[in-house]
């Protein structure tokens, strides 16, 4: 569905499931070859996420998306 244009919100609701489950559902397929991030994330947000672990690169999934903000999930 997202191959074919759909947003997540859009999944989401056709697929009656949560936005965080369709996420988890693509990063998934991100971290198995699948698909490619660029499709999934901007330049911009990757790279504002590379450089938060860059800058700590021993702190939690949930450290660095608290300190993203809520344009991050």
């Amino acid at each position: 569905m997202f191959n074919k244009g759909l947003t997540i919100d859009q999944i989401a609701k056709e697929r009656a499931l949560v936005k965080t489950t369709i996420e988890g559902h693509l990063s998934f397929f991100v971290e198995n070859g699948q698909l490619d991030i660029g499709k999934v994330l901007s330049s911009e947000k990757l790279g504002a996420i590379e450089e938060k672990f860059a800058a700590a690169p021993d702190a939690s999934l949930t450290k660095v998306k608290k300190s993203l903000g809520d344009g991050f999930s």
